[in-house]
Parts: structure tokens; C-alpha cells; sequence
């Protein structure tokens, strides 16, 4: 299974690039963050009841440490799920890279980056968009109370403050021959660019 990582800030279009991929890779199957909510066996917990609103608000009164646990508790469930199905491709929208980075932005232990980077593997190949901080309002106008990084209500300023952060975290963590795609491109030049580098890499 080849695995496929697009990531980058919120906003970056990254869900749109895995949606695209979908539909033109052959067997192929994506995996995101909160995959864990679909599943029934979860379904039926009180704190996935009223997904996302609820889980937010319970999320956002946790202390860093604690929060970090629950949403890589997400996370590796969704991951494990995915490994576990038979493809040829699979397409991690965000990857550890992303959620890592605005947990650490919003002051959780460092000490993390060493234990998620030992426990995943690396992509094959990965596409980090790489959107200017000032186009993230134009990108994404309506935020969610965890993207806002706040225990009541929603705070844009914030919210930037920690994508601010968050980006020079990321292009850290990230493999050194990932492929950097300008993110202010046509939704169209970066497929087809993204597409380029899949067919010459892995096809």
C-alpha cells in the first residue's frame, strides 16, 4: 500500500486534493482524523453524541497533555482502520504532521513529537500546500471552537495566532523531500501537479 500524505494550515485545501485523488486513483481509500465518528461500535458513546459540536466543547476544557491523548486517540484509530483495509493507495489528509503541530502551537508537551514520529511511518510521497497565513481568512471564514483554541465561543485572532504557529511547525516535521505546492494555485494546477508527482513516483 502506498501511502499519500496532502497536508498543510487549515484552509490549505487539503480535503479537496484527497477527495480529487479518490476519484482518479485506482483502489484506493483515504483516512482523516475524525474517521473514528462514522463507525457505530463509537456512535453509541455519550461523547461522540452531537459530533462535532459536544465533542469540542468536552475537548476544550481538557488540559494540553490530556487533549493531545484524545485526538490522537482519533487519530490512531483511524489509522489502524485504514491500515488494516485492502488498497493500493492510501490518502492521509493532514497526517500527523497537521494535527501534531496545532496541538503543540496550542501548548502541549514537545515530548510528543518523538513518540508519534517513532510510531508512524513515513508517506511515500507527501504534498505539503503551503498557504500565506494572511489568505487563511479568505480560505476559511467559519472556524470550529477547537480550531479557535478556546474554552468558550470562537476566537479568530486566535485562532491565526495558532496557525501562525502551527506552519512553522509543520514544514519542520515534515520529510525533507516532501514537494511544496503553492496553495494560492487554481484547485486544478494543484492536482494536476500533485498528479505529476504521484505518476512519475509511485505509478
Amino acid at each position: 500500500m502506498k501511502k499519500i500524505v496532502i497536508t498543510g494550515v487549515d484552509g490549505a485545501g487539503k480535503t479537496t486534493q484527497v477527495n480529487l485523488l479518490k476519484k482518479v486513483l485506482p483502489n484506493v481509500n483515504t483516512m482523516s482524523v475524525w474517521d473514528i465518528v462514522a463507525n457505530p461500535e463509537y456512535k453509541a458513546w455519550s461523547i461522540y453524541n452531537g459530533f462535532p459540536p459536544e465533542v469540542e466543547k468536552y475537548v476544550m476544557q481538557l488540559p494540553p497533555v490530556s487533549r493531545t491523548f484524545f485526538i490522537f486517540h482519533a487519530f490512531d484509530f483511524a489509522y489502524a482502520k485504514a491500515m488494516q483495509k485492502k488498497a493500493d493507495f492510501l490518502i492521509l489528509d493532514g497526517y500527523w504532521y497537521k494535527y501534531l503541530s496545532v496541538e503543540m502551537a496550542m501548548g502541549t508537551d514537545e515530548d510528543f513529537v518523538d513518540f508519534i514520529f517513532n510510531r508512524y511511518e513515513e508517506p511515500d510521497i507527501c504534498f505539503y500546500l503551503d498557504l500565506p497565513i494572511n489568505k487563511i481568512h479568505e480560505r476559511k471564514p467559519v472556524i470550529s471552537q477547537y480550531e479557535s483554541g478556546t474554552k468558550e465561543g470562537i476566537d479568530y485572532a486566535n485562532f491565526l495566532k495558532i496557525q501562525v504557529e502551527a506552519k512553522d511547525l509543520i514544514e519542520n516535521m515534515i520529510p525533507e523531500d516532501s514537494y511544496c505546492i503553492n496553495a494560492l494555485k487554481s484547485v486544478e494546477e494543484i492536482h494536476e501537479e500533485i498528479m505529476d508527482k504521484i505518476a512519475r513516483n509511485l505509478l
